[in-house]
């Protein structure tokens, strides 16, 4: 009875919350897959190219520096048993 005298019974109450045309959209792209590379280190004494592992890029855009940030990442990961760490690179799949 009191909500009867406090709302009219015109006004109807919407219960369908907005959709962000952001999210709408967003749905819509396709997604950038995510890229492997390949780790690499370059062994001076023997002159050759050994693999160490793989690294995979998740990041959908770009932010900065994608290798780099991906670099840093892979020397940080695989640096334990190298001598000269700089010496890592990294070759896409």
């Amino acid at each position: 009875m009191q909500f009867e005298q406090i709302y009219d019974e015109k006004e109807k109450v919407n219960l369908s919350l907005p959709f962000p045309q952001k999210m709408e959209t967003e749905l819509l792209l396709p997604k950038k897959k995510a890229v492997e590379f390949k780790v690499y280190h370059r062994d001076r004494l023997t002159r050759s190219t050994v693999f160490l592992g793989k690294i995979i890029e998740r990041r959908r855009k770009e932010r900065g520096d994608n290798l780099k940030d991906l670099l840093s990442k892979a020397i940080e990961q695989y640096s334990d048993g190298l001598k000269d760490p700089p010496t890592i690179f990294l070759l896409e799949q």
